[in-house]
């Protein structure tokens, strides 16, 4: 094989390594955005159901109390 080619294929090879190491931080990358969005559904979607059911409670009692 000519130098050239030769060239090419590491070239190649670099590019390949390239690539699998971007895979592997894509990969790590989507499980934190997973587990961002399961803390934000978590943090903020859950009281807000836990407030349907605390608000009118409070509601009763303070209405109860006039």
């Amino acid at each position: 094989m000519s130098d050239e080619t030769e060239q090419i294929k590491r070239i190649l090879e670099k590019n390949q390594e390239m690539l699998k190491e971007m895979k592997t931080s894509v990969e790590k990358m989507q499980s934190y955005l997973f587990w961002a969005f399961i803390a934000v559904i978590v943090s903020v979607i859950v009281p807000l159901v836990g407030m349907v059911f605390v608000i009118p409670m409070f509601i009763n009692r303070y209405t109860g109390l006039m």
